[in-house]
């Protein structure tokens, strides 16, 4: 009766299912959305009533600056110069932490490889000569020379 809801809640996290049942409530009573994405009353209230703390707060807010940052520069700016800003800004925060939030936030930065000229065989100029010497021999007289 009610598997087009189970279907589209099957697999999400607690969050994405308290949000889905907000933005549904008014198709069906809280008791059956509860029901079929198999939340419990008391968890679906403590979500809605959970208070966000302060280093919640921080964290969002880094993040977002964080993102802002990265865009702002063409996707380029790494940890270093992201955390350079950010304290011009006076937000006070490590170089290892502004990496971890780009690392969950899915970012990273374009950094350029080094320099290395191609590297050439063991092949010297002298053996291909030889070689092509053979292999005219051969084409001339049939077999290789002795």
């Amino acid at each position: 009766m009610y598997q087009h809801i189970f279907k589209e809640t099957v697999g999400i996290s607690t969050e994405e299912k308290v949000h889905f049942i907000d933005d549904h409530r008014h198709e069906h009573s809280l008791k059956i959305l509860l029901k079929v994405d198999m939340l419990s009353n008391s968890s679906y209230f403590e979500f809605k009533n959970r208070i966000i703390s302060i280093q919640e707060k921080r964290r969002i807010d880094i993040s977002r600056s964080i993102e802002k940052m990265w865009l702002n520069s063409n996707k380029i700016y790494g940890a270093r110069k992201i955390k350079a800003m950010l304290e011009l800004e006076g937000i006070s925060i490590s170089e290892r932490t502004v990496g971890y939030y780009m690392k969950q936030l899915d970012i990273a930065s374009v950094y350029r490889r080094k320099y290395r000229p191609a590297k050439r065989g063991n092949i010297r100029n002298e053996d291909l000569v030889i070689k092509a010497n053979v292999y005219n021999w051969i084409k001339k007289n049939g077999s290789k020379p002795k």
